[in-house]
């Protein structure tokens, strides 16, 4: 994908500058397109990714049990009513992943009838994700921009995180975080959209 992004990237727009930006499961494949560019004698201009958190970091059971019981004691009740409501979103999500689309799937399938678009959507990104547990992530010699949101949501409940979502240990140039007062990939939606596109300026346009 990252290859195929730059060979019509560069059939467009030859030399560059390359200002790359992406978020969700487009930051890993403008990770590997920023690697590409500079393997290829181009440094981007910028690579900036939305709120996207490098796979792979997991932490012990006492670890966790140790974070949770510290955000409780500083949070009490109120943190725990909000880890509950969160941790029973995300369930009902993984629930819809991993069960209820499947089985919408190979449904249609037997009938022979053509996928509706969320079934779609679920396939491509399925794809994605498998193509994702193949990836191995290289370094990369430049500077990351992080934009990163506040509230980080179900994830980091009970758990401690890397303040550089990963990219820290895989950007040689370092990873300046810039953080926004909002919810994952709510940056890109009103009303926090406005805010983003304040921060981006300040990105593109020192």
């Amino acid at each position: 994908m990252a290859a195929l992004y730059i060979k019509e990237m560069r059939a467009f727009f030859p030399q560059g500058p390359y200002l790359l930006g992406a978020a969700s499961y487009g930051g890993f494949v403008l990770y590997e397109m920023a690697r590409q560019l500079q393997e290829q004698g181009v440094t981007p201009g910028a690579v900036i990714v939305f709120d996207v958190r490098v796979p792979g970091e997991t932490f012990s059971t006492s670890v966790k049990l140790a974070k949770f019981r510290g955000n409780l004691r500083n949070g009490g009740v109120s943190y725990l009513r909000r880890k509950i409501r969160e941790k029973s979103e995300h369930y009902w999500s993984q629930f819809m992943k991993h069960a209820v689309l499947p089985a919408g799937v190979f449904g249609y399938r037997m009938m022979k009838w053509p996928l509706s678009a969320p079934l779609r959507f679920h396939r491509i990104s399925q794809g994605h994700w498998r193509a994702l547990s193949r990836y191995t992530f290289k370094p990369f010699p430049g500077k990351i921009t992080l934009v990163r949101a506040t509230e980080r949501g179900p994830e980091v409940l009970g758990r401690i995180q890397d303040p550089t979502l990963g990219w820290g240990r895989l950007a040689q140039g370092g990873v300046e975080v810039i953080d926004v007062p909002t919810k994952h990939m709510l940056m890109l939606f009103e009303p926090y959209v406005e805010t983003f596109a304040e921060t981006l300026k300040t990105i593109l346009l020192p």
